[in-house]
């Protein structure tokens, strides 16, 4: 199912944070050093050398999708409707001779009676991206073959999840590299975005943990 994407909101620019090419953990509440810009991105070290940044807020500064949009919708299971929330991860996963690696952002809006679920592709890439979690090339755009198994995981996210509220969920962030993404690590940041849009307040490193593995069956449930 083809839709119309809504006309995206923009956000504050990108910061760089020094902690994750220092290997430490941390949040930015505060503003970084000499810029007086708060930064709203978390930055966690993982099980096997994974690593990950979440933005919980507003994305990153980045050109975000407008190509074909591929949907779904959901009856929603309860009366109220969902906070207004917006969620990005990026992931890496490092694996003998290459990694693998994406990113993915999402929004969430409040609507009646119904969850819709949209992901926005790029028949191209659209920029450079010059990401700070590893070495090979990254692209902003999500390609269309990787596109199902996004959504595939944002369905799995909204189905699994209690009570779930009335909802618009819009997928158009996001990132990639040639060699290392795929449609596994798609699905599984398509499952996470929506399970933190869907979940009130700012993850910690045992929520991020479960819902970042290859393991086909883990995940909060």
């Amino acid at each position: 199912m083809q839709l119309t994407p809504p006309v995206p909101a923009r956000s504050k620019p990108l910061l760089y944070c020094p902690s994750c090419a220092s290997g430490v953990k941390s949040m930015h509440p505060d503003p970084i050093p000499e810029t007086g810009v708060t930064m709203p991105v978390q930055s966690f070290h993982l099980a096997k050398h994974q690593r990950a940044r979440v933005w919980s807020g507003e994305y990153p500064d980045a050109p975000l999708g407008s190509g074909p949009v591929l949907g779904d919708s959901l009856a929603a299971g309860a009366s109220e409707q969902a906070q207004a929330k917006t969620v990005a991860i990026e992931w890496l996963v490092p694996l003998g001779g290459y990694s693998m690696y994406a990113l993915l952002g999402g929004t969430i809006r409040p609507q009646p009676d119904v969850v819709t679920l949209q992901v926005v592709t790029s028949p191209a890439p659209i920029s450079k991206f010059e990401s700070c979690l590893g070495r090979d090339q990254a692209w902003f755009g999500l390609p269309e073959e990787f596109a199902p198994s996004a959504l595939e995981g944002m369905r799995s996210a909204a189905q699994s999840h209690q009570a779930l509220p009335g909802a618009a969920v819009l997928c158009n962030l996001a990132a990639f590299t040639e060699t290392g993404s795929s449609n596994l690590v798609f699905k599984v940041l398509g499952r996470a975005v929506v399970h933190l849009l869907l979940t009130p307040g700012t993850p910690d490193q045992s929520e991020i943990a479960s819902l970042l593995t290859l393991e086909p069956s883990a995940g909060p449930q």
